[in-house]
């Protein structure tokens, strides 16, 4: 936090590549002072991309979650807007920006409870679905 003020960069971050520097681990023997990544998701996106990427993450959370919870019509959308709510909540503790399979199933949940399509299903439908033979498929 302090090193993107410290850089004016806290409006638009440093980029993908951005590194910051940290005194607590210069004194850390056999680690660096300038590093790549943070432990924390909220501070990594504000690092990677600054107060916008923050915004435009939080704002298309913040959608999926709604829609999950008050315009979808089956259990199944429910729940993803849970586990939404719980990565939003861990985003301020715990989960890294990165490359994997959780990351990618995130988004990939914030499509599904952004469907119109797909949130308009009854419970059964989405049973159906979800029940499929490879004959679907």
């Amino acid at each position: 936090y302090l090193d993107l003020i410290d850089t004016n960069r806290m409006i638009i971050g440093k980029g993908a590549n951005g590194r910051y520097y940290s005194d607590y681990f210069s004194t850390v023997e056999g680690d660096s002072p300038i590093r790549l990544n943070i432990e924390v998701g909220f501070l990594g996106l504000l690092l990677k991309g600054g107060m916008i990427a923050v915004i435009l993450n939080l704002m298309l959370l913040i959608i999926a979650i709604y829609h999950a919870f008050f315009k979808s019509k089956n259990i199944f959308i429910v729940s993803i807007g849970f586990i939404l709510l719980v990565h939003t909540i861990l985003l301020f503790v715990e989960n890294v920006i990165s490359y994997s399979n959780y990351n990618f199933i995130i988004w990939y949940f914030i499509g599904i409870c952004l469907s119109q399509k797909i949130r308009m299903l009854n419970n059964n439908q989405i049973k159906v679905i979800l029940n499929t033979t490879k004959e679907w498929i």
